[in-house]
């Protein structure tokens, strides 16, 4: 693939259907990986299979099977954007957050509220 732009880290994001469930904190259970435009190397091809194969680790199936989620029916999505880039020892203190909420212990708010 070559660069569109001047953004050539591109982040693949984890997420599933068998996560975040109601008594499974899934958090760090898949995988997230970075590709880089034009480097064969860290390539984006490489960060998407990565992101894709985490499903069957051996840690994701043994988690799903304790949680008697069906191994069938469990299902892999990736989130893709640009990588935040933070130089090495620039002292920053940035660090990408994940946040998630149970939508059954937490439903939206009605625009009346």
């Amino acid at each position: 693939m070559k660069a569109p732009s001047a953004y050539t880290h591109i982040r693949f994001r984890s997420s599933t259907n068998a996560e975040d469930l109601l008594g499974l904190n899934g958090a760090g259970l898949y995988e997230s990986h970075t590709g880089i435009l034009d480097d064969s190397a860290q390539s984006i091809e490489s960060a998407i299979k990565k992101v894709w194969s985490s499903m069957w680790t051996l840690q994701g199936l043994e988690e799903r099977a304790y949680y008697r989620i069906d191994q069938k029916s469990a299902c892999m999505g990736i989130l893709v954007h640009r990588a935040l880039s933070i130089a090495p020892n620039s002292g920053s203190r940035l660090k990408p957050v994940r946040v998630a909420t149970n939508a059954r212990l937490f439903p939206p708010k009605s625009a009346s509220t």
